[in-house]
């Protein structure tokens, strides 16, 4: 049999997209995606879920590059969220919380 993605079960089709992510997030957030895509960096209550979602995206097989363009940023901010967010998840449980609870929203298993 030949491979297709079809065939494949841990396909990229069955995960979220960037911008699935981000509109995930803006909803669990209460924020507009506007604000979270927004090229200031913002306050904590908008810069923390841009992290969030950028990392999680980051985990899930999609490109630095194609997060980074969902999110309005550049591809290499897609690698920082991710190291800034695991930093403070190590520090401060309730951010590791945060982000196994966002994690279920943007997967469904809320």
């Amino acid at each position: 049999m030949l491979w297709s993605r079809k065939n494949c079960t841990h396909s990229r089709m069955s995960k979220p997209t960037p911008k699935q992510i981000l509109k995930r997030t803006a909803k669990h957030y209460d924020l507009d995606e506007e604000q979270l895509t927004q090229p200031r960096r913002g306050p904590w209550p908008i810069s923390w879920p841009r992290l969030l979602a950028m990392s999680i995206a980051y985990e899930q097989p999609h490109t630095c590059a194609e997060v980074g363009r969902a999110f309005n940023r550049h591809h290499t901010s897609t690698v920082y969220a991710h190291q800034r967010v695991a930093d403070l998840c190590k520090q401060e449980p309730e951010l590791a919380e945060e982000r196994e609870r966002l994690r279920k929203v943007i997967n469904g298993n809320n």
